[in-house]
């Protein structure tokens, strides 16, 4: 199935030569957008499905918080399509993205895509909280 949808062969982690690798595009608006320290301050406690998250330290980093979260997509499945953002983690009803190397691109209101992964696929197609649109 991963090969046809997403032109990937999952067995040797590779993209095969001549498929398509964005037949799907996540899609998500920036409702925040800051500065903050990498690692969180305080003490850290478990999310809401009990994970411990770890976060590296890089500082003081610009952050893009998107609507969307884990109620409606597997966000390590998701890649951003923009360069040097990268995933940083989510909340049950939010994205964030380390937007600090993509030289000011990045507004609140602006749309961020994302390249999606099988679970990504999986979790928003069946989320009664996102829209699907077919081009």
């Amino acid at each position: 199935g991963e090969v046809v949808l997403f032109g990937e062969d999952t067995t040797g982690s590779r993209f095969l030569e001549g498929c398509h690798h964005d037949a799907f595009t996540f899609r998500a608006q920036v409702v925040e957008l800051r500065r903050k320290p990498s690692v969180p301050i305080g003490e850290h406690g478990r999310d809401g499905k009990g994970d411990t998250p770890e976060y590296p330290d890089r500082g003081v980093r610009l952050r893009a918080i998107c609507a969307a979260g884990k109620q409606d997509v597997a966000w390590a499945a998701l890649t951003p399509t923009l360069p040097g953002a990268w995933m940083i983690g989510a909340s049950s009803d939010h994205l964030i993205v380390d937007v600090e190397d993509c030289g000011g691109q990045v507004r609140v209101g602006d749309w961020m895509e994302f390249r999606c992964g099988y679970m990504a696929v999986l979790d928003a197609t069946t989320s009664a909280y996102v829209d699907i649109v077919v081009k």
